[in-house]
């Protein structure tokens, strides 16, 4: 029996802020943890590589998720590359994914991921309207996704992802419409589309358990998940 195929995922807990929504595990980016991070991280890459993955079985992804990656600087996410590489063997065709906020990356950082392997970037956009960004304390801008998307392709990434989200606080049908159809009019080669989910003991939660924002509209959310089924396919 063949055996499954084995993928690589390493967590980047830094984000520069939370956002209201978020109930991942991260630490607000600091230079001195960052430093201690990767060290540790170098280390354990090490140590995983001896103990867990057996002798010949090639890695086919590799995946840098958060939090926030490219909160961290280039220089240390090549030196997380450059170990897995050390460490272990990865399939001729390994997807080497890094996750991105559009905010935290430069067309300088993006051309020496491509130089270490990188074969895929992923964005955070979560909508294309700015109002929906601010209502849930998401940083950054629309004109930033749209930049971190050009400055990608002139990088030389020919695989690119956006995140998107619907259901969100005074996020109505049209305005969904909208954010996805400027989403695709970017051309991504994937685009993935989540519902929002209010997890306990975010800001969103506590929000809306106070009245200061709406809670999701279970039907709306169908909605928009049925309408972004027909326009995807």
């Amino acid at each position: 029996m063949t055996p499954p195929p084995l993928g690589l995922y390493i967590h980047i807990p830094f984000c520069r802020q939370r956002c209201d929504f978020c109930a991942f595990y991260l630490e607000i980016h600091r230079e001195g943890y960052a430093e201690t991070f990767v060290r540790s991280l170098v280390h354990e890459i090490r140590l995983s590589a001896q103990q867990h993955l057996s002798a010949g079985r090639p890695i086919q992804s590799v995946y840098l998720g958060g939090g926030t990656p490219t909160a961290l600087a280039a220089t240390q996410l090549l030196a997380i590359l450059s170990e897995i590489r050390r460490h272990f063997t990865l399939a001729s065709d390994c997807e080497i994914t890094v996750e991105g906020h559009p905010s935290t990356i430069s067309e300088q950082d993006l051309g020496q991921l491509l130089q270490a392997g990188v074969t895929r970037m992923s964005f955070g956009a979560e909508s294309m309207d700015s109002s929906d960004l601010t209502r849930i304390g998401r940083p950054g801008t629309v004109h930033q996704t749209m930049r971190a998307v050009d400055q990608a392709r002139a990088a030389g990434f020919t695989n690119i992802n956006l995140d998107l989200m619907y259901g969100l606080p005074g996020q109505s049908l049209e305005s969904w419409h909208r954010s996805l159809a400027h989403c695709l009019a970017l051309a991504p080669t994937h685009l993935s589309c989540y519902a929002l989910t209010v997890e306990e003991g975010t800001k969103l939660a506590s929000d809306i358990q106070r009245g200061r924002s709406p809670a999701p509209d279970e039907g709306l959310q169908i909605d928009m998940d049925e309408a972004t089924q027909q326009i995807l396919s």
